[in-house]
């Protein structure tokens, strides 16, 4: 049997933790949570209350199928807001409250339908109300026929010109949704990245490429939720505080480690097996030269689960 047969095995055999959700209050269904109270079915997100069906959502309350929000309350099916307030159905909005269809909004109150714009209030289709009294009335008459409003605002969504990518204090990169980063490619949803390649949705990230969902990490390559860890390639499924680690997924506070799974604080161990420093090596050295032979060194790690088991099935 070969490495990754062996190591596919282990990963079958050995218990795993259901579900990571630190510091979570009443939220028995969540994953990848921590600081959640009051919350169910919500992904990859942190210091929620009160919202359900979300993902990549942050310090945010009361919201229901929403993704890649933060700070926002009370909203209905937002993507990409930061600070908004009793909306719904916004996209890449910022500090707007009280709105209903919107796209790059900023600063905005009262706007139904609207498109680009900035500091305004009462606002229908990008069109100025007489005041408050005439917004709601013509308002309640277009959420008589959602489709056709729908149909209206989508019209001026193409009309409209747009940024062709969101970024703020960077330098030498190509992407979407960067901020405070330099020399990134091709990466998105990036915060304060150095030197990446081909990553989305990393954090105080250095000299890395192909990650997704890491944070505080240097010198990593085709890995996945990953926190405060260095040197680790093919690597998934969490690790934290790790260091030169290679295929190895559900690790914490471990260094030196190749083929293992739900190992803590240990070194020098290959398919959860403990060896000297020197036979750990000598061994490693080993078995990558098989896989080159075989054409499987670098191969990433598939899934033990089925895809309609998973979150990517309803994504």
């Amino acid at each position: 049997m070969g490495f990754l047969d062996e190591f596919r095995q282990l990963r079958l055999d050995t218990p795993r933790i259901a579900l990571i959700n630190p510091k979570c209050v009443n939220s028995d269904y969540v994953n990848q949570c921590y600081n959640d109270k009051n919350c169910y079915l919500c992904f990859g997100s942190d210091f929620n209350e009160d919202s359900m069906y979300c993902k990549w959502v942050n310090y945010s309350r009361d919201l229901v199928d929403s993704s890649f929000c933060e700070n926002c309350e009370l909203c209905y099916q937002c993507l990409d807001c930061v600070k908004c307030f009793d909306s719904m159905f916004l996209q890449d909005c910022e500090g707007s409250d009280a709105c209903f269809l919107g796209y790059d909004l900023k600063g905005c109150r009262n706007c139904f339908g609207c498109v680009g714009l900035r500091r305004k209030e009462n606002y229908i289709f990008n069109k100025s109300c007489l005041g408050k009294d005439e917004y709601l009335e013509r308002v309640a008459v277009l959420k008589e026929d959602l489709d056709e409003a729908h149909r209206e605002f989508t019209k001026l969504r193409y009309e409209t010109p747009v940024l062709y990518s969101r970024m703020l204090h960077c330098e030498d990169s190509t992407g979407d949704y960067l901020l405070n980063s330099k020399n990134c490619r091709e990466c998105y949803d990036v915060q304060e990245g150095w030197d990446l390649t081909y990553m989305t949705q990393a954090y105080r990230t250095k000299d890395s490429m192909d990650c997704f969902c890491v944070g505080d990490v240097e010198q990593c390559y085709e890995c996945m939720g990953l926190v405060t860890s260095t040197n680790l390639q093919f690597c998934g499924a969490t690790c934290v505080d790790c260091s030169d680690l290679e295929y190895c997924e559900l690790c914490y506070s471990c260094h030196d480690c190749f083929g293992c799974v739900s190992l803590q604080r240990k070194r020098h161990c290959i398919l959860n097996k403990q060896y000297s420093r020197e036979e750990y090596f000598s061994r490693v050295t080993e078995i990558k030269a098989q896989m080159r032979v075989e054409g499987l060194y670098g191969r990433y790690i598939e899934s033990v689960y089925d895809e309609e088991d998973t979150v990517l099935w309803t994504s």
